[in-house]
Formats: structure tokens, C-alpha cells, sequence
């Protein structure tokens, strides 16, 4: 089992490397066989689909880093109780592709097997993404 101390310093460096938009950066904390997934309805489209392979996963952060800007996020709450840590995080987050400014809180479900994070899940208010993106579409 990976130690308390080393789960949190995975979470501060993994989510660092993500509010610098580095991808690359982020992914490397992450197994090969990860189970990662924001959590949401069909509004969010390929955003909300189950990934569980290196290959999609690598894409789909690489993704995330281009349309979202979370350098301003920061941890508000961290519970770890074995491998598992909760992370709540708030902060405004940028639509990249239109400019537009959302203040939002997320939460994380992170499980931690021999120093990789294993699964991935992600809570956020994606009604207010989903408008984002309708709004950002309609204007772009």
C-alpha cells in the first residue's frame, strides 16, 4: 500500500503539473490500466465516457489541458483513508477556445495502487460546463 504522505505528494504534483497545462506532466502519476472518468451526463459527450487505456487517456488529458484553464484552482479539502483520497478543489476555470470564466468547485475520488493512481473520478457541476460549451459553440 502506498503511504499517506506519498499519495499527498502525488496529488499536490499531479494536480500542479495541471494547472500549468502540462499534460504530460499530469499523466506520468497515472497507471496504464487506469480506470479515469469525469463524472456526467451525455450533455459533456466524449468528456464523460469511461477511458481505462494509456493510449485514450494520454489524448483525452491533452485534451483537457487545451480547452481548460485551471491555473487559478486550488485544494480546499483533502481526505486520504487508505488508498483512497478525496480532493475537493474550487477556483475560476477558463474556456480556453472562448475566453469565458466559470467559478466552480470539483471533487475527485482518486484510488492509489503502488504509487499509480489506479482510478479516477471526477464530480463537477456539468450543467454549468455543459452551457459553457453550448455558449462558447454558439459564439465561436
Amino acid at each position: 500500500m502506498t503511504s499517506r504522505s506519498d499519495i499527498e505528494r502525488m496529488i499536490e504534483e499531479s494536480y500542479a503539473a495541471r494547472r500549468q497545462n502540462d499534460p504530460v506532466g499530469a499523466l506520468q502519476y497515472f497507471a496504464d490500466d487506469c480506470d479515469f472518468r469525469i463524472m456526467g451526463s451525455h450533455l459533456l459527450g466524449p468528456m464523460a465516457e469511461r477511458i481505462s487505456t494509456r493510449s485514450i487517456l494520454a489524448s483525452a488529458i491533452a485534451d483537457l489541458c487545451a480547452t481548460w484553464d485551471m491555473a487559478g484552482v486550488r485544494r480546499t479539502g483533502l481526505w486520504i483513508d487508505g488508498d483512497t483520497a478525496i480532493i475537493r478543489h474550487a477556483g475560476p476555470i477558463r474556456h480556453r477556445p472562448s475566453g469565458q470564466v466559470i467559478d466552480t468547485a470539483l471533487l475527485d475520488i482518486i484510488t492509489v495502487t503502488n504509487g499509480k493512481i489506479t482510478a479516477y473520478e471526477q464530480y463537477a457541476d456539468t450543467q454549468l460546463i455543459a452551457h459553457t460549451l453550448k455558449t462558447a459553440a454558439a459564439t465561436g
